[in-house]
């Protein structure tokens, strides 16, 4: 098999891991098309969607989806049955497969869609993060060990280097809030860095932090802007 192979990709990503192989598939064809049906077919889909937002060589926003479904058609005449399902199961299919029969036999021509049983493939495992590392490898933090100062790691375990190796940050606590002060050259060798030359410009920009929290961060999500003092 090859990743060019649509029969392969097929099999393996879309009726595999329904629990559906080509015997499934001549049933239902064999529903769909009895002595009152001149043609019918099955069409599958499964796609993967990844996108980037990116605003001035900075990523703003990022999404990822799945989407799979199956549609199946029953030609009678001039007259087209026609049935969809969001979920690849054999029973939902069957269903489906009955439905656009029927309605080619009946002389008319609509489109209708098969709700299932709710128990289709799951598609985003359920996983949880704090599973992922057990009880006797976690260790409690004892802030007696640390002095004012101290740096502790997280994802960062050494000095940024190269285009984000310029950036220095501080943040201080005091009076119920985060003071964070950010600094950079105005102007850089990194061909991915806004050069700030022109001090009359606007220049906008975004912010997020990291907070220890498993999936979702601090961040600002309305666009800044930073302008130099004349």
């Amino acid at each position: 098999m090859t990743m060019t192979d649509p029969i392969a990709i097929a099999r393996d990503q879309i009726l595999a891991p329904a629990g559906l192989d080509t015997g499934h598939l001549e049933r239902l064809l064999g529903q769909l098309k009895t002595s009152a049906i001149d043609a019918a077919d099955i069409y599958f889909q499964h796609s993967r969607l990844q996108s980037w937002v990116l605003e001035d060589g900075i990523i703003k926003e990022g999404n990822f989806s799945i989407e799979q479904g199956a549609g199946l058609r029953a030609l009678s005449g001039e007259k087209t049955g026609f049935a969809y399902a969001d979920e690849v199961q054999f029973e939902t299919l069957l269903q489906a497969a009955q439905a656009a029969r029927a309605i080619a036999r009946g002389g008319r021509e609509t489109r209708v869609r098969i709700d299932g049983t709710g128990a289709g493939l799951g598609l985003y495992a359920p996983i949880d993060p704090l599973d992922s590392l057990s009880d006797e490898d976690k260790v409690a933090f004892d802030d007696s060990k640390f002095v004012a100062g101290d740096e502790v790691s997280s994802i960062v375990v050494a000095p940024f280097k190269g285009d984000r190796g310029v950036i220095k940050t501080s943040a201080k606590w005091a009076d119920g809030k985060w003071t964070v002060v950010i600094e950079r050259p105005l102007t850089t060798a990194s061909k991915f860095d806004v050069q700030f030359k022109d001090m009359n410009a606007i220049y906008g920009f975004g912010v997020a932090f990291f907070d220890n929290a498993q999936v979702r961060h601090a961040q600002v999500r309305e666009p800044l802007h930073l302008t130099f003092k004349k």
